[in-house]
């Protein structure tokens, strides 16, 4: 059996052997190399005779499936062409020779001249090209064989000398936009040196390096490496075609001038003045201008301000706009998704630039060419032979004093449920929970007796009174006569939940009917009841400072919803802790007098409870009901894993009584209660930060790279009046420097990222450098001015020590962290007590259970019988 086996592997080995010999012997295609290709070629003069040469790379399957056919060809044409292939991957000099970007390329030489091919590649579409096809092709020189110790004139720019190099020159300057780790770079890097050299004198041929000049990329909104514009008479000319030396050199002498080129942008990085005659539309303004009658038709761009492909497309959509001017029937506008959250979830952006046209209550997309011809077009007519679709309404109805009892109706019996949120238009987190409550009324639009609203009751005072409204924002369900008040996260799921059913879970009061604008029924901090607090103490610094006196202590703020809510029950927790000599005590964090306490124990949200105790003190997290938190302050705190050393409470400097008021105490005095309106500062979470800087940047879109964040609370009054400064400081970088993001992080709510970035103060401003990981904080003695953080931003920055910016903690470091939790937590003195007692009782039990029973006598002797 062993001797058949062995006889047929000779067989096919001998088969391959005869079929390698033979597809090795019978090829008629030369085989070109760097050594011999001038010899055997002969291309310039053409004394060889004529050629027909595919440059491939080994990889290529188009190369691949060509050999045959190649091979077939060369036996054709025997005799009156040379059929040729050269491995280009192999002779760079050849593929820089020849100008090879793609695979294959094939080329025909006939008498010194070159022709590309076109044509079916098929034997017969290559005779048909090579017996007079080739002569309807345009006929090029030979290209010659560069000397590879040639200088090159390729000139490096700097931030420093572009302006003065490229701008103020009458010659036109070709720039190529790069980075040295770029592939596509390297590769196109000999072709750029080679057009350096044949156009020296006539055409100035440059390069900048953006990973070291970011400021001119982002100018000039490089989105990807390498990017070629040519510059010329006051315009620039953005270079799309083929990265060889014959198309480069047509395009640099007379190509350019086939486009319209568009302005230069200024040096600070501002979007052409062009941009002015678009409408910047919001949803304030969106209804009123959009949907009127007679207002005509609406080409709208929904874009953001980090979106690469939106600036590139912003001078065209400018020039768009100025050149519409005097057509009233056609109106070019935009919108900026990013801040105005309800139109883009309206309109189902997924994307930027997403363009709409809308005229007639009808909306038709676009999705042709990003072109001035192209957009035109269709914003004149061409929006017709789109499928028309109808514009969605807003699934948030907006309630003044003056609406809300005859939209909804729900003092009617039988009325239909709605789901009111009692927002702010000045408040932070309200805008942050705009997109829960878009989507929320999205997914009860099926259900059709649950309605979705929102009420401004900082503009509609008398409503914020009649419903109690203490804190922004505040979502309530109102259904049959009673009000339910949400409690849970802002998520749309529990949200929906909340209205469809899980509000029956909930406490609820009557329907408060309408008034006059009475103050509301619901007790503010000045009003409850105090005979409930007689047994909660007052405290101030001096009486925590120094005492090692247990106390149950309460932080909380007068304006403070939730602590208003709290005092009564605190109020009962204090007289039942009375009998059990433990003292419970509040602390109003808005006192000056305070504010050392606040900084010591870093309060960042109210009411924060925590129990203080001989060194210690303990954070009470669990559930603030009578039972929990007397249970907690009677010895609870002791097995919590919340323990810390008590800090050093620093001393206020003592103010005379009699003493004049100084510039300082007058500006403590002028401290806003809220925080400014912000409309150009986003508001992130940990979320949103982790999202943003870990996502890997992208080579062939623009994405910004720096993030100017400020660290605040709400109950901080050097926030709130830092807030009106950042919103401005916001608003000129949204101009000058747009590829700078400017956020701000509640740090009281995201307390594990504020703990990552050792944000130990509030205000906290940081600039980070999401390319370079770094972190830059603004110095915290330094005057927080608009001036100051500008320069900061423009460059002041890389004067102070950076910090890298660490990774968010991965699942396996937040399980290691909660099991050192609980095993600090077991070395405790006095949980190895009770770990050594239940192991003691657990080995005691086990000794008895497995001991053997001691038999009676007469039983002993009777199983001894068996």
């Amino acid at each position: 059996m062993n001797k058949v086996w062995t006889a047929l592997l000779a067989v096919c080995v001998a088969l391959i052997s005869l079929v390698l010999a033979d597809d090795a012997g019978s090829s008629n295609v030369v085989q070109l190399t760097g050594d011999n290709f001038q010899e055997l070629t002969q291309l310039e003069t053409g004394d060889r005779g004529d050629w027909l040469i595919k440059f491939y790379a080994p990889w290529c399957g188009h190369c691949k499936r060509l050999a045959p056919i190649f091979k077939e060809l060369a036996v054709e044409v025997a005799g009156q062409t040379s059929i040729a292939e050269i491995n280009v991957e192999a002779h760079n000099d050849i593929k820089e020779q020849f100008g090879v970007t793609g695979y294959p390329t094939l080329l025909f030489f006939k008498q010194g001249k070159m022709y590309s091919f076109k044509g079916e590649r098929s034997v017969a579409g290559f005779k048909t090209f090579l017996e007079g096809g080739y002569e309807t092709m345009d006929a090029k020189a030979v290209p010659k064989k560069r000397d590879p110790n040639a200088p090159s004139f390729v000139e490096a720019l700097t931030a420093d000398t572009f302006d003065a190099k490229v701008l103020d020159s009458k010659n036109g300057w070709l720039v190529k936009f790069y980075a040295p780790w770029c592939g596509h770079c390297k590769q196109l890097a000999p072709t750029y040196d080679a057009l350096s050299q044949d156009l020296h004198g006539q055409v100035h041929i440059a390069k900048v390096d953006v990973t070291e000049h970011e400021a001119i990329g982002e100018r000039f909104g490089v989105q990807g490496f390498p990017t070629l514009v040519f510059f010329k008479g006051g315009k620039m000319y953005e270079y799309a075609g083929a990265r060889s030396l014959d198309a480069l050199t047509t395009f640099v002498s007379t190509g350019y001038t086939e486009k319209a080129g568009d302005p230069i942008p200024m040096a600070d990085g501002g979007i052409s003045e062009d941009d002015s005659a678009v409408v910047k539309l919001t949803t304030a303004t969106f209804d009123e201008l959009v949907m009127a009658p007679t207002s005509g038709g609406w080409f709208i761009k929904f874009m953001a301000p980090w979106c690469g492909h939106c600036k590139k497309m912003a001078r065209t959509w400018g020039k768009l706009a100025l050149s519409l001017q005097d057509n009233a029937d056609v109106h070019i506008a935009k919108v900026d998704a990013t801040d105005d959250v309800e139109l883009k979830l309206r309109f189902q952006v997924n994307g930027y630039p997403t363009v709409l046209f809308v005229k007639d209550n009808k909306m038709y997309a676009y999705d042709g060419a990003r072109t001035l011809e192209a957009l035109s077009a269709f914003a004149t007519g061409g929006y017709a032979e789109q499928e028309a679709k109808d514009i969605p309404t807003s699934p948030l109805v907006d309630l003044t004093d003056d609406t809300f009892d005859a939209v909804t109706r729900v003092n009617e019996p039988n009325a239909d449920a709605w789901l009111v949120q009692f927002h702010a238009h000045w408040c932070g987190h309200c805008k942050d929970m705009m997109g829960a409550m878009l989507q929320t009324a999205l997914t009860l639009q099926d259900h059709g007796n649950v309605h979705v609203a929102r009420v401004d009751a900082d503009i509609n005072a008398k409503l914020g009174m009649r419903f109690a409204i203490t804190g922004y924002p505040t979502l309530v369900l109102i259904r049959d006569g009673r009000v339910y008040e949400f409690d849970g996260l802002r998520d749309p799921k529990l949200m929906t939940a909340f209205a469809l059913t899980d509000y029956a879970t909930k406490d609820s009061r009557p329907l408060p009917h309408p008034t006059d604008g009475k103050p509301a029924t619901k007790k503010k901090a000045s009003e409850v009841d105090q005979a409930a607090l007689v047994d909660v103490q007052a405290l101030t610094t001096d009486d925590v400072r120094g005492s090692k006196l247990a106390r149950l202590v309460m932080f909380h703020a007068p304006w403070c919803g939730h602590c208003n809510k709290l005092l009564p029950t605190f109020g009962k927790v204090a007289t039942a802790l009375k009998a059990k000599n433990v003292l419970a005590g509040s602390i109003d964090g808005t006192n000056v007098a305070n504010r050392p306490l606040m900084q010591a124990f870093r309060i960042a949200s109210y009411p924060t409870i925590l129990m203080l105790h001989d060194t210690s003190y303990t954070l009470f997290e669990g559930d603030r009901s009578v039972d929990a938190l007397v249970a907690f302050a009677d010895g609870g705190y002791k097995t919590t894993s919340t323990k810390k050393d008590m800090p050093v409470i620093p001393k206020a400097e003592a103010i005379q009584p009699q003493q004049a008021i100084q510039p300082q105490q007058a500006k403590e005095e002028a401290t806003p209660t809220e925080m400014a309106e912000n409309v150009h500062v986003a508001e992130w979470t940990t979320a949103i930060f982790d999202t943003v800087l870990e996502e890997p940047g992208n080579d062939s879109v623009s994405s910004p790279e720096l993030f100017l964040l400020e660290f605040y609370a709400q109950w901080c009054g050097p926030c709130r009046t830092f807030a009106a400064a950042y919103e401005a400081i916001a608003q000129d970088l949204k101009s000058a420097a747009p590829n700078v993001v400017v956020a701000r992080i509640d740090g009281a709510l995201e307390d594990e990222l504020r703990t990552r970035l050792n944000v130990e103060s509030y205000p906290s401003v940081l600039l980070v450098d999401k390319s370079k990981r770094l972190v830059y904080a603004f110095p915290s003695k330094a005057e927080r001015t608009k001036d100051a953080i500008l320069n900061f931003v423009k460059g002041g920055y890389k004067a102070t020590t950076p910090t890298a910016l660490p990774h968010p903690p991965s699942a396996l470091h937040i399980i290691f962290q909660t099991l050192s939790l609980a095993v600090s937590e077991l070395l405790r003195p006095e949980m190895m007590a009770v770990v050594l007692a239940l192991g003691g009782g657990i080995g005691y039990t086990f000794a008895v259970t497995r001991s053997p029973k001691k038999l009676p006598t007469g039983l002993t002797k009777a199983k001894k019988n068996e």
